[in-house]
């Protein structure tokens, strides 16, 4: 009994291992299959290619996506030449490599599955060369496909079995033997059947009733993939070839069908429909044509409109014509006040006072230009969207004074009396609004008046009115000159319309200033418009919206210029970065009396290493447009390194938002060019005042 129970012990754990022997041999071959396999693609079409949007294709692919989706496999395509793959198969760098041909040598490097594709070599030719038998490849030059069963089979086996001489070339895809054979560098190809049927070969590739080797074509596996995998493909391929309607034959027919090209019938539809259209269109124009004699009345009135404003656009033409002569004489004119006086300075006999004389006509002339170029730059950013409005807090009182201190001079020149004649009280004469909007308005309304204001008075000023049940500010010019014929009053704000053009063309000025200050008036909300009888003079009034704020103190600073005041600064170190010889000197002499080593750089680098190496630098008058790097960068990379060094930035670009740039990117100021010495100086007190 003790020896029957022992025996029955001895089976169960018997059994129990052999169980879990097999469940781990299972569970290990599991493994193997359900990783993922690395399978190689190149270029065979139409079995196995990369199609023209870069996915795997062909009949090889179309079999394997079949046998992966029923046995839920993973596949991790990778491409390359057929050399390459190859290789990489043999080192069991990938794991299955599709239409491979079986030959005893292979059988040692990879495992096979069981035949997917038979197949045959063929020659392939082109018209210049005509194969009709194997002996015709004596002397020819023949490409394969490089590492092949073709490139073996014509190397060793045919040169052995018939007494032919041809040259071999190898190349890494079929592709390449086709441009080989086009161009006339090979003769012929010998490829698998299955070529036929790709878009390689098309109406200049001719197939050869020359057939080869005939050969069987497998899926090739790597030396460590689990023989349960390749069983598990030998299952699927056979099940695929013995159904008639699985993937394998659905592949068969989509690929190996060349069929000619035809035109689609539905072309012949869209014949019928565009020859229907020719017929509808020929009746319409005929009715057309019917309805143009009973609308005659119609046209002509359409006619006498379209002349006039044929008549307004030749007008429009004229007058920007006249704009253009207008704006070709104010530069022009200073221009020759310019460089006639300074040919004139190069006499070294004048005398001082003549020689002043002159510094003074060439200095009214250059204030003259920049103020056509500043008239021009303005009026291109409004026809551009570029100006941007910028509300604060703004004292109207102190803009009047300012108006009036700057035009006094200018006004007394001619003998005219220029006064303020309605203010606010000065807890209401704050409001918000565009300061240098509303100051470029009266700058520009009073240079008129001056203008064209020969004897008499300018009066200006400002009161509240009340349009609409909206609280406005309502400014007034007003002046004794030679006022504005009434025809013309309409077009006076007008682009390219100038109230008087032959009055205009002999005084100076763009004739820009009131379309200007029209635009000008408008962004901030407003309304401008004229009263004016010719001879007595002219009264323009605009409207701003009233936006009262709180009284505070302005934040105005006047700083004192570089001559015999106390506190002045002197004796800094500069650094000047300019890429231009004229103005770097300009700039040099502008700060010679108040610096004691002055440094230079032409580029944004040479000015970043110049900082690096100084670090006592005082001032840094930064050029914006350089070589390399321009200004906006060079400062940032300062900035890195020096926090304490004064930047100010200068340019000749003088575009809205160009000094907000200059601050974003570390500058502590921005001056616009030409530099004008008394605000440069004014910056450096700003900055470097102890």
């Amino acid at each position: 009994m003790k020896r029957y129970n022992q025996k029955h012990k001895t089976r169960i754990l018997s059994l129990i291992l052999i169980f879990f022997v097999c469940h781990l041999s299972a569970w290990t071959q599991n493994e193997n299959i359900s990783k993922i396999l690395k399978v190689g693609i190149y270029d065979n079409p139409p079995k196995i290619f990369v199609n023209s949007e870069g996915n795997p294709d062909g009949i090889f692919i179309d079999i394997l996506e079949s046998i992966s989706k029923k046995e839920n496999l993973q596949i991790e395509y990778i491409t390359g030449s057929w050399t390459e793959l190859y290789t990489k198969l043999a080192n069991c760098e990938i794991d299955i490599l599709p239409d491979m041909a079986y030959s005893v040598s292979r059988d040692s490097l990879f495992n096979f599955s069981m035949p997917v594709l038979s197949s045959w070599l063929q020659v392939f030719t082109t018209k210049k060369c005509l194969i009709n038998r194997l002996d015709d490849l004596h002397n020819k030059r023949i490409g394969v496909l490089e590492a092949s069963s073709q490139e073996e089979y014509m190397k060793v086996d045919i040169k052995k079995n018939y007494n032919n001489d041809y040259l071999i070339f190898t190349y890494d895809s079929y592709y390449n033997s086709v441009v080989a054979l086009k161009e006339g560098k090979i003769d012929v190809i010998i490829a698998n059947r299955f070529f036929y049927f790709s878009n390689l070969c098309n109406k200049e590739i001719l197939p050869t009733g020359v057939v080869l080797q005939l050969s069987e074509l497998h899926f090739a596996f790597s030396k460590n993939i689990s023989p349960d995998l390749i069983k598990l493909f030998d299952k699927n391929i056979s099940s695929l070839k013995n159904n008639p309607q699985s993937d394998f034959y659905i592949s068969l027919q989509k690929w190996l069908n060349k069929t000619k090209i035809v035109i689609p019938g539905y072309l012949k539809w869209l014949l019928a429909i565009l020859l229907f259209g020719l017929i509808v269109f020929l009746l319409f124009t005929f009715m057309l044509n019917y309805k143009v004699k009973a609308k005659t009345k119609i046209l002509n009135k359409r006619n006498r409109e379209l002349i006039a404003a044929k008549e307004k656009a030749e007008e429009s033409d004229r007058l920007k014509t006249v704009f253009l002569q207008n704006m070709s004489h104010e530069i022009r004119t200073p221009m020759n006040g310019i460089l006639g006086f300074l040919s004139l300075l190069k006499d070294s006999k004048i005398f001082d006072d003549t020689k002043n004389q002159y510094i003074e006509i060439i200095n009214k002339s250059g204030e003259r230009l920049l103020n056509t170029i500043n008239d021009i730059i303005e009026i291109s950013k409004i026809e551009s969207n570029q100006i941007v409005v910028h509300q604060s807090n703004v004292d109207i009182a102190e803009i009047m004074d300012f108006q009036l201190k700057f035009f006094i001079e200018q006004a007394k020149q001619k003998g005219l009396i220029l006064h303020i004649s309605q203010q606010l009280p000065k807890i209401k004469s704050i409001i918000e609004t565009d300061k240098n909007i509303l100051n470029a308005i009266l700058t520009n309304l009073l240079n008129n008046a001056i203008k064209y204001t020969n004897e008499g008075s300018i009066e200006f000023g400002y009161n509240l009115k009340t349009v609409s049940q909206t609280t406005v500010l309502e400014f007034f010019i007003k002046d004794t000159g030679i006022g504005i014929p009434k025809d013309r009053q309409g077009a006076i704000f007008e682009r390219f319309i100038q109230a008087d053009i032959t009055d205009k063309m002999v005084r100076q000025g763009a004739g820009l200033g009131l379309s200007i200050s029209k635009a000008f008036v408008e962004l901030l909300g407003g309304k401008i418009w004229l009263s004016s009888e010719e001879g007595k003079g002219s009264i323009f009034y605009f409207t701003i919206p009233y936006k009262s704020q709180p009284h505070t103190k302005s934040d105005i600073t006047t700083f004192v210029s570089d001559e015999g005041e106390k506190g002045i600064i002197r004796n800094i170190k500069v650094l000047i970065v300019e890429d231009d010889e004229i103005s770097d000197l300009l700039i040099l002499n502008l700060l010679k009396k108040i610096s004691h080593e002055v440094l230079h750089a032409e580029t944004g680098i040479e000015a970043i290493e110049t900082c690096r190496n100084n670090p006592d630098l005082d001032l840094v008058l930064m050029d914006i447009k350089m070589p390399v790097m321009n200004g906006y960068e060079a400062t940032r990379q300062i900035r890195q390194f020096n926090n304490d060094v004064v930047i100010i930035a200068q340019t000749a670009f003088g575009l809205s938002g160009d000094r907000d740039k200059a601050i974003a990117a570390g500058c502590n100021d921005y001056i616009a060019k030409p530099i004008n010495k008394d605000k440069l100086l004014a910056l450096v007190q700003k900055y470097l005042k102890k």
